[in-house]
């Protein structure tokens, strides 16, 4: 079977301390076919001279610059509508791939075509770069409700970016989990129950300081969600007991109830943006 093409968007802004590192885990990928794209989101601290200097070196790697900050979903957009794969997947700029995760997961897609997103555990690492835990995700039934289990070391195909469409910027903070019930309402998910990521914990992390402003970004995603289910199913009383729920959770997160009512385990999601 031919090895396809597979297009890794890092979105970078303030990202100098770690870019370096994720590029260079991009680029010891077993999976040789890749295109490596730095989406620089107008970054004041010099993300773009040194995507351009690893550049010099590896022509996979294409720079991609924007014209304005504009966002984690932005720029995620901008880089993924440059792409020539026929894989995409995503990295955070403080984070790694492990030399096999590339190929675990095309291989999965590609023994599994009905699949729309392939995604894998996670291992916890420390600001330089130390071992702190495993970070085991849930199966397909539970990955996405009631919160996001997927995490970040995911992959998809061209094809269900076509079909779903891109990420949503009003979505921001919680992009990714908005992204991934739009493909779960349409495809299959398939988890690997291997380890082949590595997120970096440290204190610059926007999930650390902006706790309230990813719940309140949650409960919209839910409401979006449930939204989306009651078109095809309008008489689906579940649905309409979930949104009313989901409404009332919103109202708690915004007058600052959030503190006093942490829902499903929510805000122990990895997710975070700057």
């Amino acid at each position: 079977m031919n090895a396809p093409l597979v297009s890794v968007v890092i979105p970078c802004f303030r990202g100098r301390r770690y870019l370096r590192d994720a590029i260079a885990s991009c680029q010891r990928q077993t999976h040789r076919e890749l295109e490596i794209i730095v989406v620089d989101d107008l970054s004041p601290d010099a993300d773009h001279e040194l995507a351009r200097e690893m550049a010099g070196s590896d022509p996979r790697i294409r720079i991609v610059r924007r014209a304005e900050n504009g966002g984690i979903g932005r720029a995620l957009n901008s880089g993924f509508a440059t792409a020539r794969g026929t894989h995409f997947t995503r990295l955070a700029q403080d984070d790694l791939f492990r030399e096999d995760a590339i190929a675990l997961m095309v291989s999965r897609l590609q023994s599994e075509p009905g699949a729309g997103l392939v995604y894998c555990d996670m291992q916890l690492i420390d600001a330089d770069g130390r071992f702190l835990q495993m970070m085991p995700s849930e199966q397909p039934e539970r990955a996405l409700l009631p919160a996001n289990r997927v995490g970040l070391c995911v992959m998809w195909p061209k094809a269900v970016w076509d079909a779903v469409g891109p990420f949503d910027p009003a979505f921001d903070l919680c992009d990714d989990y908005e992204f991934f019930l739009r493909i779960a309402r349409r495809f299959a998910l398939t988890h690997i129950g291997e380890a082949p990521f590595f997120f970096r914990y440290h204190a610059e992390q926007g999930s650390i300081t902006k706790e309230r402003s990813h719940d309140i970004v949650r409960c919209r995603v839910h409401s979006a969600h449930n939204r989306a289910l009651l078109r095809k199913r309008p008489f689906d009383w579940v649905l309409w007991k979930r949104l009313v729920a989901g409404r009332v959770r919103l109202w708690a997160c915004q007058s600052g109830l959030y503190r006093y009512w942490k829902y499903d385990g929510a805000s122990a999601s990895p997710n975070r943006r700057r």
